[in-house]
């Protein structure tokens, strides 16, 4: 996915946190995560970002249920 002027960005179900990856430091941004043993239960999935800055804390950009 592009998330423009990222840091990081990861893939967050409950506490497991998946970070993506950006190959050569630009482009977008690449990973993968097992949703798959999610099926049926009540989880939320959400892409995070950091943008930086003085609180390096992660914005939520999209949020689903499985």
């Amino acid at each position: 996915m592009d998330v423009p002027k990222a840091v990081s960005v990861a893939v967050v179900v409950g506490d497991d946190w998946t970070q993506l990856e950006q190959r050569g430091g630009a482009g977008p941004w690449e990973g993968e995560t097992d949703l798959e043993k999610l099926r049926g239960k009540e989880k939320k999935v959400a892409i995070c970002a950091n943008f930086g800055g003085a609180k390096a804390n992660y914005s939520t950009l999209l949020e689903y249920g499985m």
